[in-house]
């Protein structure tokens, strides 16, 4: 499309896929550029809606609610959110008190990647820049898409050994670890709560 990160084009090309700015004040905002912009604001347009319904399909054959479509949507992000993201760490957990996340992180067995564009938008802020927004959300959305599946017949299977192989302890822990990590729970995880909660989890 000829539109790079991180330039006036890809801030003009959010803000009018999200109708934030008019056609016109496109074209004054870009006279050169408008019409490669208008036409980029369609593709990606496509392009949110074409993998939303394929995320859908993943979500509810595994069990999880669909995500509500949203009008002109464009992926939203800032620097410190996508950080914890990295991380695979879920609102819920951001949002706990550091004394009570120990508890939670030790027990905290996801049954899918971690997917920030699947929560409630709370708020206007971000960063406006499409061709970022949407690497990022392709690339949460592809882990979502291709890992789920793995992730929960791999949860079935622990769970099954826990059950009828209990002795097996080792090879079981090793199990749930491999699915920590393809559902986003790094070794990195861990080593942020010992950050937070002065301890190792």
């Amino acid at each position: 499309l000829g539109i790079k990160a991180w330039t006036k084009e890809a801030n003009l090309l959010q803000r009018f896929g999200e109708k934030l700015i008019s056609k016109e004040e496109l074209m004054q905002a870009s006279p050169k550029n408008w019409q490669r912009i208008e036409y980029a604001a369609g593709v990606f347009r496509q392009i949110y809606d074409r993998t939303l319904d394929a995320l859908n399909v993943v979500l509810v054959r595994n069990g999880y609610d669909t995500i509500p479509k949203r009008q002109d949507y464009f992926r939203h992000f800032t620097e410190l959110s996508d950080k914890f993201d990295a991380f695979g760490i879920p609102q819920l957990l951001r949002e706990t008190a550091p004394a009570d996340i120990s508890g939670i992180a030790r027990n905290f067995k996801p049954g899918k990647p971690f997917f920030a564009s699947a929560l409630p938008r709370e708020g206007t802020e971000t960063t406006y820049d499409a061709i970022v927004g949407i690497e990022r959300y392709m690339d949460g959305a592809g882990k979502v898409l291709f890992l789920t599946d793995d992730i929960q017949r791999l949860r079935k299977f622990e769970a099954a050994l826990r059950s009828e192989a209990p002795h097996l302890k080792n090879f079981i822990n090793n199990i749930s670890e491999y699915t920590n990590h393809l559902a986003g729970r790094k070794g990195s995880f861990d080593i942020a709560f010992e950050g937070l909660v002065g301890e190792t989890v």
